[in-house]
């Protein structure tokens, strides 16, 4: 456990900070000199810092909820390609509201159906990577 103790240099001062960020798990905080920058004001600063540690914070709970999901791998819409020349019968609107995951709010099933090799494992992940994402 990390004692509290009043520093009496700079240096200390820093190392306390690291330490106390590294214990409250905020990794931004605890790198907070790699985001200062001298001619900004305090506000400035700290508005930087949590930039970072929200963004970090954000990708690690994305993270855990892939790993919670189990999916085999990671697959994004940017990543399909949806075109009338490889699949003609694919409703692209329906993919796009798929995406949207309202279905989950609406307490939906979605269930896709086609023969091998068209993409409907890679769709079905990326909805469910949009899912994650979303919360």
């Amino acid at each position: 456990m990390f004692e509290l103790n009043l520093p009496t240099t700079s240096d200390e001062v820093k190392n306390n900070i690291s330490k106390m960020a590294k214990n409250l798990y905020l990794s931004a905080f605890s790198q907070y000199e790699k985001y200062i920058e001298p001619s900004a004001s305090f506000e400035e600063n700290l508005h930087s810092i949590m930039i970072q540690q929200y963004q970090y914070t954000q990708e690690e709970r994305v993270k855990r909820r892939l790993k919670t999901a189990g999916f085999p791998y990671v697959k994004t819409m940017n990543m399909f390609k949806m075109t009338k020349e490889n699949l003609p019968n694919l409703n692209f609107d329906e993919v796009r509201e798929l995406a949207t995951c309202k279905f989950i709010d609406e307490k939906e099933d979605v269930c896709a159906i086609g023969p091998s090799g068209h993409g409907k494992t890679h769709l079905m992940l990326a909805i469910g990577y949009e899912a994650v994402c979303r919360g």
